[in-house]
Order: C-alpha cells, then structure tokens, then sequence
C-alpha cells in the first residue's frame, strides 16, 4: 500500500511540474492574434526568385508584386498603376506627366507610399525546409539556413537576403555565405543564421513541437519575422540588376500555424535581441 501511494505521488509531482514547464513556455498571445495586425509577404513556392506583397493603400487592400511594390516605394506611378507598356518611351512618359490623370494618380500613389511606410508586414519561414538541427547548448540557439537564388541575390552585410526580401538581423548571428554552383540545376546562395533562444524551457517545448524525424511534414511550424519597410536598393545579380526590398526587423518569434501558439518571442533592435515576455 506505501509502494502505491509513492508511485501516485511522484506521478503527480512530475505531471504538475511538466504542466508547469509548459506553462512557463507558451506565449500567452497566439499567433492568429498578431498577424491580424500585419500584412503577409511570401513566395508562391520555394523555388521562387520573387515575391508578393499584400499592403493597404487607398483603394483598400492590395497584393502587389515584388517589382511592382518596388516601384511604390520608389515612387514611380507609371511602373506602380501598369501603364509601362502603354507609355514605353520617354516622350511618351514625359507628356503623360503633364496630365489631368498623372497628377491624381500621383496624389493616390504617395497616399499609398506613406500608408505602406507605416504599416507592420510579416515573412514565415518554413522550420521543416530551413531549420538545420537542434538547440545547439554551446550557442544557446537553433541553426537556419536560407538558399537565394544567384538571380535574387546581392551582399547585403547585416541582413539575411531572402531572394529580394532583405531583413536586417544580428551580425553575430548571421554567419558566412556559402556559394554553390549545382550545373544545369543553377547556383545558390546559401545563408546559414541563428535563432537564439536562452530559456531552455522555451527551447525544449520548440523542439517537441517540430517533429526532426518527418521534419513536420504539414509544414505547420514556421520561424516569422516581423518588419518595417524601410526602402529599396538597385543592385547587380548574376544576370540582370535587380530593385531589393530592404526592412527593419521588428520581432521574431517561432509559431504553429494549426494551432495558432507561439513561442520565444524576441524584439530585434540594430544587434541587440531581447525576449518579449
């Protein structure tokens, strides 16, 4: 009778502790709750070299094209309203300039320039494509990695290059660029970064959540980046020059979209990294 009442008594204490770890884990905010404030950027596959860009403007809300949201945010109303192919030579542009219709279409573009500035935007990247192995204790953090495609991709020092999407992120934390070239199957950029986590209470609960034997096939579990636009650069790539979309990172946090919880939560401020609790 002693033997089953320990036996009863060490099978709660350790259920309650275990209810206690997850508790302590959990983000108490969940996942359907902060994109609902944000506006989502993402590839169509992840072959993609480009992207699309959903963002309120005054017209209600819009997904523009990577190019076409680039001419937003350089200001250029023929590129952003598609009147390129219409109005193809400079004389033809410069007569348009002088329209009734260019100056109000120049009026809802800079609405929409300020509206896209001030707005909070997310980017979700697949832990069961990216992540590269467990919480490593040494680092305190998990390993990434991010391939851009050479067509859709610059060195941006301090930011990660998601083929045109360049997110600031920590220097320390973002390690050397591999370059690979597959032949006919064409060449890579290769990206690998950290994502740190201190409490080991959170980063335990991230590794039972991602499955690394099925590596989550239903692809539920996703590392999000929250950012700012901040502009865009005009560099060369491998073939042709490409306009690059530069943002501020906000907030990182790793989520299950089934599920809508989140987990280790973290504000980004230049190379500073601090928990939200």
């Amino acid at each position: 009778m002693t033997k089953k009442i320990i036996v009863l008594v060490t099978f709660i204490g350790v259920a309650l502790i275990s209810r206690n770890v997850n508790s302590q884990t959990l983000q108490s905010t969940s996942f359907n709750d902060i994109i609902a404030n944000y506006n989502l950027v993402e590839f169509t596959n992840s072959s993609s070299t480009s992207f699309t860009v959903n963002h309120q403007t005054s017209k209600g809300k819009k997904s523009s094209s990577q190019n076409v949201f680039a001419c937003l945010l350089n200001k250029d109303a023929i590129g952003y309203f598609g009147l390129r192919k219409k109005y193809d030579t400079e004389l033809k542009q410069k007569i348009f300039k002088e329209t009734e219709e260019y100056a109000e279409l120049k009026t809802r573009l800079v609405d929409d320039y300020e509206k896209a500035k001030s707005q909070t935007f997310y980017f979700m990247v697949s832990c069961r494509d990216h992540m590269k192995g467990g919480y490593s204790l040494s680092d305190k953090s998990f390993p990434f990695e991010w391939w851009a495609n050479d067509i859709a991709y610059s060195n941006f020092p301090g930011y990660i290059v998601f083929n045109g999407l360049c997110l600031t992120y920590p220097t320390t934390l973002i390690s050397k660029t591999i370059y690979r070239d597959y032949g006919s199957r064409g060449a890579r950029y290769i990206q690998p970064f950290r994502v740190p986590v201190t409490d080991e209470k959170f980063a335990i609960a991230i590794e039972e959540e991602f499955d690394f034997v099925t590596r989550d096939r239903q692809d539920n579990f996703l590392l999000v980046f929250v950012f700012t636009v901040e502009k865009t650069e005009n560099r060369k790539t491998a073939l042709f020059p490409k306009d690059f979309i530069l943002g501020k990172t906000k907030e990182l946090f790793f989520a299950n979209k089934k599920t809508g919880q989140m987990y280790s939560r973290l504000h980004i401020n230049n190379n500073v990294v601090q928990s939200i609790k």
